[in-house]
């Protein structure tokens, strides 16, 4: 599923124009993972979610958050917890290799990725080969709900800017996936519907 996805998507242009303007470039990092930080996330989502309406595009937000993280960090301390969300930054963000994908940290072990004028219908099973690629790490988690490893989960929805619509619609509905997804004990995925676009 992964390299097809991106098989689909490498065919699109990779250049991004992409405002320089704005945050100081030291407040586009996130110290701990080297992601963008959630800053800089919200400042690009806005600049997308322009392109998105004028052109027509979609926009598909994707929010990745490690399971029971803070049982993590009671059980072997916030540095080994630090470490745990450096190593799972790093598959998710190596899991995006287009130039117009955005990957940051939202907040906590969560992390979102923008992917602009893909095939959404793609996007699922691609966010399910990237948790079990988090997952594949077998970083060891003796108090986790779903493996005895550190799982990921993840919320994806996709929407076309316009109508009156704001960016805003789209965090949250990816959020409210998100929180399904946590629930499921059969997938690590959900995939926002109707009801989460409402506000």
């Amino acid at each position: 599923h992964v390299v097809g996805f991106h098989r689909d998507i490498s065919e699109r242009s990779r250049s991004t124009t992409r405002p320089t303007a704005g945050l100081p470039t030291w407040m586009r990092e996130d110290r701990l993972t080297g992601l963008a930080s959630r800053a800089y996330f919200e400042e690009l989502l806005q600049h997308d979610w322009g392109v998105g309406e004028r052109e027509g595009r979609m926009l598909t937000l994707m929010m990745f958050d490690i399971d029971a993280l803070n049982t993590y960090n009671e059980t072997y301390g916030r540095a080994a917890g630090d470490a745990c969300i450096r190593r799972i930054a790093g598959v998710i963000g190596a899991s995006f290799r287009r130039g117009a994908d955005i990957v940051a940290r939202w907040e906590g072990g969560c992390l979102g990725a923008l992917v602009r004028n893909t095939d959404a219908a793609a996007i699922p099973a691609f966010a399910e080969a990237i948790a079990q690629r988090a997952a594949g790490q077998h970083i060891h988690h003796p108090r986790s709900t779903r493996q005895r490893f550190v799982t990921v989960s993840a919320g994806v929805a996709s929407l076309n800017p316009g109508g009156g619509r704001q960016p805003e619609e789209l965090v949250r509905a990816a959020l409210a996936a998100l929180k399904r997804a946590k629930r499921d004990r059969e997938s690590y995925v959900a995939v926002a519907g109707p009801e989460d676009f409402q506000s």
